[in-house]
């Protein structure tokens, strides 16, 4: 960083968190962990138990240390991009910041539709992935969750740059970019990513109009442009998606199975019987089928929600 500057806190926050999951899945005395997370002592302990093997006397807090591990690499690598950022748009300016992200979801919109053009079941014509993908659902994101997810960050990033003056870019170019996202983002057909869009556009202009509000719109467009810009820019978006859209899209975007949300009350068995320090962050996936009260060998690798998957992994606390 610039002149010895401190760290964002969103690094702070990730680098603490990758502290706390690193220390999840190091071996401690028996005694503490079994005083911290009693449960968890019990099932290393007696893990053993059926090998006639002596009890451990270091065990760690994580039920999959190894997961845990690998947890505590991804959000020390979360830290270091935010320090990255923060160092680059120091350097750069945060225009450059913002043009990478809506490049990159421009990007990926654009090879999504060409895999779908090319009716390609690979991706990149190398990767098969293990299930069949829907139709235009196939690109660099496989999962049409997480890629409505990244080109509705993409969409609100350049409704910032159509919205700006400085952004040293054609508007016309910035508009179809954005209008590229939306409509490829809406055929994904994300439920959730379909609600995320309108939510997130009707922040950004609760933000912008604060902004004017309070005087503070130096280098903005003027507003009534502004309005036209935005509402092309989507509306087209939109217009892309309705032609683009099969029955199978609008299938799945009006899906009522909810099924996978039961997870989250199955989850809640999981956190009562851990709440203290949790089961050691990614170690969901192996201690859940204890908690689960269905049949099937259909796997959970996370709880679909965020605040139940921390408390699961980190404890009730932290979660906090």
């Amino acid at each position: 960083l610039r002149g010895g500057g401190r760290w964002p806190l969103p690094a702070l926050v990730c680098a603490v968190l990758a502290a706390y999951t690193a220390l999840q899945a190091t071996p401690l005395p028996v005694r503490l962990v079994s005083f911290v997370a009693p449960l968890n002592a019990e099932i290393w302990t007696r893990a053993l138990v059926l090998l006639r093997e002596t009890r451990p006397t270091w065990i760690a807090v994580s039920l999959d240390p190894g997961a845990t591990w690998i947890e505590a690499l991804k959000w020390a690598t979360y830290a270091l991009v935010f320090v990255a950022a923060t160092a680059f748009a120091q350097r750069r300016g945060a225009l450059w910041g913002l043009g990478l992200v809506f490049t990159a979801s421009v990007t990926a919109a654009l090879v999504t539709v060409g895999h779908g053009l090319l009716g390609a079941n690979k991706v990149y014509g190398l990767y098969e992935p293990l299930f069949a993908p829907a139709a235009w659902h196939l690109g660099p994101l496989i999962n049409p969750n997480n890629l409505s997810g990244y080109l509705t960050l993409g969409t609100l990033t350049g409704l910032g740059l159509l919205l700006t003056r400085r952004a040293g870019v054609p508007v016309w170019i910035v508009g179809l970019g954005v209008a590229t996202n939306v409509g490829v983002s809406v055929t994904a057909a994300s439920r959730a990513g379909a609600m995320a869009l309108p939510i997130g556009v009707l922040i950004l202009g609760v933000a912008v109009e604060r902004r004017r509000r309070g005087g503070d719109d130096e280098g903005a467009v003027n507003v009534r442009v502004a309005r036209w810009l935005v509402a092309g820019a989507v509306g087209g978006g939109l217009a892309l998606a309705l032609l683009g859209a099969t029955t199978e899209t609008w299938k799945e975007l009006w899906d009522q199975n909810f099924e996978k949300l039961s997870a989250i009350r199955w989850v809640a068995q999981l956190i009562r019987a851990h709440p203290g320090v949790g089961v050691g962050r990614g170690a969901f996936e192996s201690v859940f089928p204890a908690h689960r009260n269905a049949p099937g060998n259909l796997v959970f690798t996370h709880a679909e929600n965020f605040p139940a998957d921390w408390a699961a992994g980190w404890g009730v606390p932290v979660a906090l």
